[in-house]
């Protein structure tokens, strides 16, 4: 019996999504810890999973686990996780391995240079420019297309083919780590790191040489269609809110997709509200204004130290508990909050930047009182470097 089966939580593992769909099975009975973090930048961000198991089932993850979709569901059978597996650590006896990160292996790369003419003394050098991308379609294949710029300086032709093929070679596959430990023999266990699938976004660049402008809506659809991996994230754009505030479509600098979306993002809307973004389940991205009103309620002085919905007051259980949302301590200075229309400005309130579960029923919330964009996070995304003054 796991430490889920008290609370109707059910863990299912499924191929990588490069390779199809097709669910592995239910490992509900072999979680032996479970853990994850969401973030209202982010949404469902990481998880970490235990497994007991056999050492033929040990031995099984460790050579095909890699890249693996895990899926949480709650007693209803609705998803309230889903990550998939960028690194495994196990033991078996005196062995210790780990394998991975999953996406510190590139299998598509390219090199910024400056080309350099090294047949004319003294050798000239032309305008910094990028190689075409070279690919390993093995791990891509197994694992999905993980794409990585490399930094050459100045290089001839036959520096940057040297170069990014000895790269590939070296990094297209995840490392492993080894360890044996004689003395010390452990019954076989695993141990599953687990990210949430926006950090895909980091995997690949977005160039656009288009002019003119694009609202900030239209522009995360456009990090998110281009995604190498076709089918990795949801076509349904109905989360993305419409914010009609605009920049420009032009972007040559290399960026990935994810530091553009926390670009775009930073900038909240004409009116200067905060927006979040995050990818929730079935790797649907969702896109949002502030909420100005409560979704959660917690009595700080309650036996119970339980959080329920702020109307109704219906019990909401930890696992189901998600980040940007508003969450009221109605027993919190009784008498001595001031009136206010502004939902920020009430000491009650707390707006959820991240939640923290630890099953069965461990739950830790943080956030603000007053939440807003940080002012250096827009300036960055703006091009301007810093604050002057006296």
């Amino acid at each position: 019996m796991s430490i889920f089966t008290q609370n109707g939580l059910m863990v299912a593992a499924y191929e990588p999504l490069s390779v199809g769909i097709r669910p592995l099975g239910d490992i509900t009975d072999e979680i032996a810890g479970y853990s994850h973090t969401l973030l209202a930048d982010g949404g469902y961000w990481s998880a970490g999973v235990g497994l007991s198991g056999t050492k033929n089932e040990v031995e099984e993850w460790i050579e095909n686990g890699l890249a693996r979709r895990i899926v949480i569901y709650d007693h209803t059978m609705f998803p309230i996780g889903e990550y998939f597996v960028n690194a495994i650590s196990a033991s078996v006896g005196t062995r210790r391995v780990k394998v991975g990160p999953l996406l510190s292996a590139p299998n598509r790369v390219s090199v910024a240079y400056t080309p350099k003419d090294a047949s004319v003394v003294p050798p000239v050098t032309g305008t910094k420019t990028v190689s075409s991308v070279i690919n390993n379609t093995t791990p891509q294949a197994r694992y999905g297309i993980i794409e990585k710029l490399l930094d050459g300086g100045e290089m001839t032709a036959a520096d940057v083919a040297q170069f990014e093929q000895t790269f590939l070679a070296e990094y297209a596959y995840p490392i492993s780590t080894e360890t044996i430990e004689l003395g010390s023999s452990e019954a076989p266990s695993l141990s599953l790191e687990c990210l949430g699938y926006i950090h895909w976004m980091n995997a690949y660049t977005y160039t656009n040489t288009t002019a003119g402008t694009v609202t900030y809506s239209a522009r995360l659809q456009a990090l998110l269609a281009a995604n190498p991996n076709a089918g990795m994230f949801s076509t349904d754009y109905g989360g993305i809110g419409a914010n009609a505030a605009t920049i420009e479509q032009y972007t040559v600098d290399n960026k990935t997709a994810y530091s553009l979306a926390k670009e775009t993002v930073a900038r909240g809307d004409a009116a200067y509200n905060r927006w979040t973004f995050g990818m929730y389940a079935d790797r649907k991205a969702v896109y949002a204004a502030l909420p100005t009103t409560q979704e959660y309620a917690h009595e700080i002085t309650a036996p119970e130290m339980e959080i329920t919905r702020a109307t109704g007051r219906a019990v909401v259980e930890p696992w189901n508990v998600l980040p940007a949302r508003w969450v009221f301590d109605p027993d919190f200075l009784i008498g001595r909050s001031p009136v206010v229309t502004d939902i920020r400005q009430d000491p009650r309130n707390v707006f959820i930047e991240s939640v923290s579960f630890s099953a069965p029923y461990g739950l830790s919330l943080n956030g603000s009182r007053v939440a807003t964009f940080s002012l250096n996070q827009i300036m960055l995304a703006m091009g301007i470097n810093g604050l002057g003054g006296a």
